[in-house]
């Protein structure tokens, strides 16, 4: 009998033993499952705000496929949240150029006074000494009145050539908006159709996985028999068994990798771009390319990855773009750009304030805008009202990153000298600048002392 079994490929001690191996094999494998299980089950009750504990799944998703297949014609990203995100910008860009071009205009008021003057006692009071009312009432009437109404028109001719560089950065601003707009919705088709191909294959490797399964199980079925009446070793009998194995796996992670095809409605976008955009009033173009893009340009050498830098420069603004090279780190990019700009700083003119630097990502984009309107107070005190009560509210919630508020009109002091004055006292322009920023100090004011407290 043992010869025969040695004869026929079936030893009993190395079946048993390779059979063993095998079911010890898939043992370790099921653990190692379980424990990929119990790490997604953690992430899983974090995110839902739940104690941890091991979640049932559904089946549902794993051995279905979609009924519906997205078709290109539904595949348009014009209305993509996104995109109207962006283009709301624009709009918003747009408004802002009409409320600065109105900034031009003359300003009309108007104003009125009105007189009155109430009186208690009838006409006949000199013949009749009782002809009067001791009523409050009769007294605060108005029996005689005058009144005045006027109007007053002002105009500021230097304001067509003071606000007409800020018109320009606006449009300047909003054609950045514009490109940003463009190069978004390229991008949104391009992993939109990328999206699709990745649909239609997953779909072609499910019908490829059903041709595979039908021939694994008749296989299978094959070396069943063949086992049975002895005509094959229990190692032959596996082979297919374990193609089985495989291609029910293959079917199902394509059933699962065909619901699992990403679609994100802020998708990755790691644009190796970064703005500078740095404003000062008075400076021609020339002027502003001398003493700040040239400055920017030279600083920017020490700086690591710089593939190119185009820079704009208008009437008291200098636009620089830079691009880095693909898979530059740009947290460290934008880290190092922000270094240099400040050192920069040294070189600029006086009383020149930082740049912005802006780098564009769908993740730093605003999930949302509060908009403060008003037909009673002005834009100004709206502004007020946004920087000192709104804005500290909304600072409270966690995680929640507010915007300076954007709109109102900035809080200036002008200074007029009188030419003659100044001649008179020996002095320049450039000197009464100096005396005004020497005493123009922030300084603490110190303690008090209130009993054994320190405010």
């Amino acid at each position: 009998m043992t010869d025969s079994r040695a004869k026929s490929g079936l030893i009993p001690e190395v079946d048993a033993s390779m059979a063993k191996a095998e079911v010890s094999n898939a043992k370790s494998f099921q653990i190692k499952s379980y424990d990929k299980v119990l790490e997604y089950s953690k992430q899983l009750a974090v995110f839902l705000g739940e104690d941890f504990k091991t979640y049932q799944l559904d089946s549902l998703y794993s051995t279905t496929i979609p009924k519906n297949i997205l078709s290109p014609e539904n595949s348009d990203v014009s209305k993509h949240p996104l995109l109207l995100l962006q283009q709301s910008k624009v709009d918003q860009s747009l408004q802002s150029e009409t409320l600065v071009k109105t900034q031009r205009l003359p300003n009309l008021s108007d104003f009125g006074v009105l007189q009155g003057r109430g009186w208690g006692f009838e006409s006949n009071y000199m013949q009749d000494n009782s002809a009067f009312s001791d009523s409050y009432l009769k007294g605060g009437g108005i029996d005689r009145g005058n009144y005045l109404l006027g109007f007053t028109l002002s105009w500021n001719i230097t304001n067509l050539y003071r606000f007409n560089s800020k018109v320009k950065e606006q449009q300047y601003l909003t054609q950045s908006l514009k490109q940003d707009y463009d190069l978004l919705h390229k991008e949104l088709n391009a992993q939109s159709k990328l999206a699709q191909s990745q649909l239609t294959n997953a779909y072609e490797n499910f019908e490829e996985t059903k041709v595979q399964l039908s021939a694994a199980q008749l296989a299978y079925k094959q070396h069943t028999a063949l086992f049975e009446n002895g005509l094959t070793t229990l190692v032959d009998y596996k082979k297919p068994l374990s193609i089985l194995v495989i291609v029910h796996g293959l079917l199902f992670f394509g059933i699962k990798a065909t619901r699992d095809v990403k679609v994100d409605i802020l998708p990755e976008m790691n644009l190796p771009v970064v703005y500078i955009a740095h404003s000062f009033n008075g400076y021609t173009p020339q002027q502003m390319e001398g003493y700040f893009t040239k400055m920017y340009v030279n600083m920017m050498l020490f700086a690591n990855g710089i593939k190119s830098i185009e820079s704009k420069n208008t009437q008291g603004l200098t636009l620089m773009k830079i691009t880095f090279y693909e898979g530059t780190e740009m947290g460290e990019a934008i880290a190092s750009i922000k270094v240099l700009s400040n050192r920069s700083q040294v070189f600029l003119p006086p009383g020149a304030p930082p740049p912005f630097i802006i780098r564009f990502d769908a993740s730093s984009q605003s999930v949302g805008q509060l908009v403060f309107r008003s037909n009673t107070k002005t834009n100004n005190q709206l502004q007020d009202i946004a920087n000192f009560n709104a804005r500290p509210f909304l600072i409270k919630i966690p995680g929640l990153t507010t915007a300076p508020p954007f709109g109102g009109s900035p809080r200036t002091i002008e200074i007029n000298i009188d030419p003659y004055k100044l001649r008179s006292h020996n002095l320049s322009p450039e000197q009464v600048v100096e005396a005004i920023s020497r005493n123009n100090i922030t300084s603490p004011s110190g303690n008090i002392y209130i009993g054994d407290k320190i405010i």
